[in-house]
């Protein structure tokens, strides 16, 4: 009785290209934001009591409203910058922060780049023996490190920025990454790459 070396299976069908791809632009922890707003919490409950107990009321009541203000700047912030790409029946559509969005045809977009540019940064070194956490800081030490920002390349070199601050470069080339791969998913190809494509078809 003779039977198949191997059965056989059936294809796989090729993977969907996801529709979103949600990109958060932002340096440091995630969590700052809440540490931060419960100092300024503190700080205000501090202030509004110092000012009750001596009764100003109305410059307590101002300072708690000042205090409140402060503490909705951070945490309106807590996100970071997200960007959002949305690409159906190619068209691409963009979501930006301050609540504008992009909307172009897949092949108008010719690069997702980088917009790079070193940042000094000072760095405070600590003494082995403690004097400068007594006396204040004793040595400073200026670096340059690099810093990026994402935008988008259109006809006649018309460039868009995702976000007008700079983070990371690492970052922004990862989040880059990201983007060229999502959009390539969907068919983009860099404008390069179509150069290459029409001269070899010719």
């Amino acid at each position: 009785m003779n039977s198949p070396y191997r059965e056989s299976q059936e294809v796989a069908p090729a993977r969907k290209a996801p529709e979103r791809l949600e990109c958060a632009l932002h340096d440091g922890e995630k969590g700052r934001w809440v540490r931060a707003m419960i100092v300024k919490a503190w700080l205000t409950l501090t202030v509004v009591a110092l000012l009750w107990f001596r009764g100003t009321y109305l410059v307590a009541i101002f300072a708690a409203l000042v205090g409140l203000l402060w503490a909705l700047r951070d945490y309106r912030s807590r996100r970071g910058t997200n960007v959002v790409f949305c690409v159906q029946n190619d068209r691409v559509s963009v979501e930006l922060r301050d609540g504008k969005s992009l909307d172009f045809a897949l092949d108008d977009l010719l690069e997702v780049q980088l917009d790079t540019r070193a940042r000094s940064k000072n760095v405070t070194m600590a003494r082995g023996d403690g004097l400068n956490t007594i006396f204040g800081a004793a040595s400073n030490l200026n670096i340059d490190i690099d810093v990026s920002r994402i935008e988008l390349v259109f006809e006649d070199n018309k460039t868009t920025l995702l976000d007008q601050e700079f983070i990371s470069a690492l970052l922004a080339t990862d989040h880059m990454r990201s983007i060229r791969l999502f959009l390539r998913a969907h068919g983009w190809k860099p404008i390069d790459e179509r150069q290459i494509a029409e001269d070899e078809a010719s």
